[in-house]
């Protein structure tokens, strides 16, 4: 035990990314244990064994088997051989199995019940086995989302990055959506730029999954969240196959609230196939899946266009003056002349569409349609060899072609969408070798690579030749289309600035596990070694944007028709991305059964990420000491501008305590550390000399115009550096629960506990050069004038969280299967992730008072329940069902320019916000105004609002979703299922989140979108 005081006391060793095990004791009819009975493991769908002995103590362990179901016996001579039937093993999971061997000669078999109660394990989370996964009905087929069916799990909040275009993401007990590692067979499955998940297998392919949640062990690193580890299905002895066919369609669907009386257009076609079976009977086996995806989609929105009479210059609905700002008098009647319309702003409000709704605000109800061509495939081996070892082949590949009408969601005018690509490998050769009844060797290798494009919609049109304007004519090809306009009190329209984008990552991965059971002890070590590349680019701002705020002639409309912006920027840019890093991980773990009913586990974990470096040099940072913008690699900057953190140990603390044969009592402690996103180091190659942001603005001598805005002379280059802290340190979640579950039943366990976590060094961005509220020109007020603002990078963030979760899992038992799950929770944070959404900017107001940004996190919901069933009916009927019900979640309100006179200029640095003037709740909310708009004011100019973080709820999200199945037997070995299934059945409205801008009371409080009706379909399904 001596070496459990150095590594302080860690988690379970039933940890196996693969695999599970069993675990147990053999007694004699008085209770005493058996030494030396044999324990025989066998799997008969492969024609393998795994033997065991008991110890001096009684009990046996076996480690690291393959996913499946076993027959398990123990036998010892003068007693009867006790077998088992049907001994399911799970992922990641340790099963307890005990004998009670009595005299004779004879065997006694017996099915074991279907509920799992785990007495060995002390970690929090959820295993989803095939037959759950199949059954339910997966909106999109999905299985990632069932991973939201299990306690301590939320929904993303609206617009987050890793849930754009379709992708799963969530949080988990507190976490950050960018803290979930994701793992096929064990390797890993993430795009390490933004730490998106890279393939999401068919269902079909899934033998279980398991979302780990919190006080996991040692074996698990590299993120401070959830652990989602998918296995997949490998071959039998028999030969199976499977065709499906999933079909939706429009006439089958309910319109949204925003449609014009019609449902959307929808189709969708979702078809593929397995095929299964030995190569070489007992020795050699293969899976192969093909799935492919075509789907049209309609969607509704609300967008706030320009009026046919404004567009003429005719501005007399408007109570406020229109000033001339030549004669700073206002234009006669609101009315501006013909002849003072610019020549291009006629050509910006071509890019409008004309209202189709009454009124000014979301007068325009838009319907285009989203695109998605979706393929995957892929294929194992799995090759048994002497002495019960395993070698697994496994390749998937995917591929999207995907058209968004709304790209990046900067604006809700259709026309300026995307056109993304995405494609992802994952590969794996795992060879697993038992030496002996107690030595387990495992040694895995992988490849994991991601490529992603995003092209904006008219990147093939030439705007400077279409429009014959000279200031886009110097940008480069792969830069064509559209600037970006933003005018107050209407929607954006333009190609959104963050694209065109394009970007590799691969990780290559090499990894060995080790298990040796030794008396009451079994011992895991491990090493795993990571390394990461990135290559891309991201021509951020290269076509320009420019905002009509209405500070030169009253409104944005008539800076518009005067052709006089506000504020301009464009950026040039020579910034090819190529990031290297590489991660080493090693750690140390034993379980050690003190009783027969306690269960304690040591560990200990050490994670080491190299700073990500550019081969060539090719970024710069910001050098607070000197004021100083300095290439990495020179004058003493690290050439990555971070210095190394190489002390990241990570002890875990577990038991678990079966206090009756019914009843487990579970506990840990663990601290995670995680890996960070490599789209945090690419903030440096944003800065000169190899990007360079110009930015113009009127003066009291000369405005700008849509003529040339971006004239060769004139304006000024604000140097606005992005850089991270040198001493940058690695963000860490400490988690810690306490469970009590309980066998009701042979199919029924019942769970209560307590989960907490508390995140330190989180990631989070400031501005470095924010001048203070005043009066007068910015610059010159800022700390360091010669420079605008500076994206400081920090790990400074913090946060909480508390919760009670409760859950039902009932394994399918006369006619009925169900998992239910309660969370009543609460997470507190100064920033709720490192990227901008749209409930909060994650950007402080006042980048001086951190403290005011503490609040409860964007995706706070304090009360959460989920339920998925199954149901046996008549005449071979299935009825199956998810329901989900939660609060909304939070949002900050927010001003659209900059009032405090601050630089809080919106887009990557902060917003200012609006002072309370009474109670934002209202008791009746509506679509047109969801809270009290009225309560949340424009403050006192040049200061900050005191409105605080999150202070608004967004509406609830309730939905069902039902399948009604008939299967029918076609041959002896043949077998079709018909299933209709049903999408938010009750078609109840889930509404999308208000607009959030207080300065823009037209649209501020109203809710323009809504999440999708009632939507139907058909699938057919044929295996044999």
């Amino acid at each position: 035990m001596r070496y459990s005081l150095i590594l302080l006391i860690a988690l379970p060793l039933h940890a196996q990314l693969t695999g599970g095990g069993l675990t147990g004791f053999v007694f004699d009819p008085s209770g005493a244990v058996i030494p030396d009975a044999r324990i025989e493991v066998k799997d008969a769908l492969h024609g393998v064994a795994r033997a065991a002995r008991t110890g001096s103590d009684g009990s046996y362990r076996v480690s690291q088997l393959p996913v499946g179901v076993y027959q398990v016996s123990a036998a010892k001579d003068a007693f009867r051989t006790d077998e088992r039937e049907r001994v399911a093993v799970e992922v990641d999971s340790v099963r307890r199995l005990d004998f009670t061997l009595t005299l004779g000669t004879d065997t006694v078999s017996i099915d074991v019940p279907s509920a799992r109660l785990q007495v060995e394990a002390s970690d929090s989370g959820a295993i989803l086995e095939s037959s759950r996964i199949e059954a339910l009905p997966l909106n999109r087929r999905g299985f990632l989302q069932l991973a939201l069916l299990t306690p301590g799990a939320a929904p993303p909040v609206q617009d987050s990055e890793l849930s754009s275009r379709g992708t799963f993401a969530a949080h988990v007990n507190g976490g950050r959506e960018e803290f979930n590692n994701f793992l096929l067979d064990g390797m890993d499955n993430n795009d390490l730029y933004t730490n998106r998940y890279v393939l999401e297998p068919s269902v079909d392919t899934i033998a279980e999954f398991k979302i780990t949640a919190g006080s996991y062990s040692a074996e698990y690193g590299r993120s401070g969240g959830a652990q989602v580890n998918v296995i997949t299905r490998g071959g039998s002895n028999q030969f199976h196959a499977l065709g499906y066919e999933y079909l939706r369609n429009r006439v089958l669907d309910a319109p949204n609230y925003f449609d014009a009386g019609t449902a959307n257009k929808y189709v969708r076609n979702q078809f593929g196939g397995t095929f299964s079976g030995p190569l070489r009977k007992n020795k050699t086996f293969f899976f192969l899946n093909i799935d492919a995806l075509r789907e049209r989609s309609g969607l509704a929105r609300l967008a706030t266009a320009p009026t046919a009479a404004e567009r003429t210059g005719d501005l007399s609905g408007r109570s406020s003056p229109v000033i001339d700002p030549f004669t700073r008098r206002p234009f006669p009647g609101n009315i501006i002349p013909e002849t003072r319309i610019n020549r291009v702003s006629k050509l910006v409000l071509g890019l409008f569409p004309m209202p189709n709704r009454e009124g000014t605000a979301g007068n325009y109800l838009a319907q285009p349609v989203l695109s998605n061509n979706f393929a995957q495939g892929g294929g194992r081996v799995d090759q048994y060899v002497r002495g019960g070892g395993i070698v697994t082949v496994r390749y998937l590949y995917s591929r999207q072609n995907l058209f968004e009408p709304y790209a990046e969601e900067t604006t809700d005018v259709p026309g300026y969408g995307d056109f993304v690509g995405n494609t992802g490998h994952n590969a794996m050769a795992h060879y697993l070798q038992p030496a002996g009844a107690n030595l387990v060797n495992s040694l895995r290798a992988g490849v994991n690579r991601s490529t992603r494009s995003a092209l904006p919609q008219n990147y093939q049109r030439n705007i400077a030749s279409e429009w014959n304007v000279p200031w886009l004519g110097a940008i480069d090809t792969r830069d064509y289309g559209y600037p970006f306009f933003n005018i107050q009190g209407y929607s954006a329209v333009g190609d959104a600035t963050p694209l065109p984008l394009l970007r590799y990552t691969t990780t290559y991965q090499l990894q060995d596990d080790v298990s040796w059971i030794r008396g009451r002890h079994a011992f895991k070590t491990g090493f795993e070694a990571r390394n990461n590349r990135a290559n891309g680019n991201v021509d951020l701002l290269a076509r320009g944007s420019l905002s009509l705020s209405g500070a030169v002639s009253g409104s944005g409309i008539s800076d518009l028709l005067l052709g006089i912006p506000t504020f301009a920027l464009q950026a040039k840019l020579d910034n090819t991305q190529t990031l290297r890093t590489t991660s080493y991980n090693a750690y140390f773990q034993d379980e050690l059964k003190l009783t027969t009913r306690f269960n304690l586990t040591l560990g200990l974990r050490y994670e080491y990420n190299t700073p990500a470096t550019d081969p060539y040099d090719r970024m710069s940072i910001y050098d607070p000491a000197t004021a100083r913008i300095l290439r990495v690699g020179m004058q003493g900057v690290t050439r990555s501008g971070i210095y190394p953190d190489r002390n990241n140990f990570a002890p875990r603390a577990g038991f678990a305590w079966s206090v009756r044969p019914r009843t487990v009592i579970r506990g840990g402690y663990g601290l995670y550390y995680d890996s960070g996103m490599l789209v945090q180091v690419s903030s440096q190659y944003f800065n000169p000399p190899f990007f360079t942001l110009r930015a113009f603005f009127p003066t009291a001598t000369q405005l700008i115009t849509l003529d040339n805005p971006f004239p060769a002379t004139g304006g000024i280059s604000p140097v606005s550096p992005s850089t991270l802290n040198s001493g940058l340190t690695t963000a860490y979640i400490q988690h810690w629960s306490f469970h009590v579950q309980h066998q009701a039943g042979n199919a029924t366990t019942v769970s209560v506990g307590y989960v907490g976590s508390a995140g330190a060094h989180l990631i989070r961005s400031r501005d470095l050069n924010q001048a203070r509220p005043g009066s007068g020109d910015l610059a010159p007020r800022r700390p360091h004038p010669e420079y605008s603002g500076i994206i400081y990078i920090e790990g400074s963030g913090n946060s909480n969280y508390h919760s009670l979760q409760a859950s039902v899992d009932r394994r399918f038992s006369k006619r009925f299967s169900l998992l239910a799950a309660y969370t009543w929770s609460k997470s507190i944070d100064d920033t709720s992730a490192f990227l901008s959404t749209k409930p909060d900017k994650n950007f402080p107001q006042d980048s001086r008072n951190f403290h005011a940004e503490r609040a409860v996190s964007s995706y706070d919901i304090p009360h959460r329940a989920t339920a998925s069933f199954v149901v046996n009916l008549p005449y071979k009927l299935e009825f199956r069902g998810i329901t989900v019900l939660q609060g909304g979640q939070p949002f900050t309100p927010l001003l659209r320019f900059d009032n405090s006179n601050t630089g809080n200029t919106g887009g990557n640095f902060g917003s200012d916000r609006p002072n309370v003037a009474g109670n934002p709740h209202l008791d009746n909310r509506t679509p047109d105004r969801w809270f009290n708009t009225s309560a949340l004011v424009v403050a006192p100019k040049y200061t900050f609002g005191n409105a605080g973080r999150n202070i608004v709820r967004g509406p609830a999200y309730v939905t069902f979703d039902a399948a009604l199945a008939r299967r029918f037997r076609l041959t002896e070995r043949m077998q079709a299922t018909l299933e209709a299934q049903a999408f938010n059945l009750t078609n109840r409205t889930n509404f999308d989140l208000p607009e959030r801008y207080a300065d823009e009371p037209a649209t501020f409080g109203h809710i323009f979108s809504a999440k999708p009706p009632r939507q139907a379909q058909v699938a057919l399904r044929v295996s044999f």
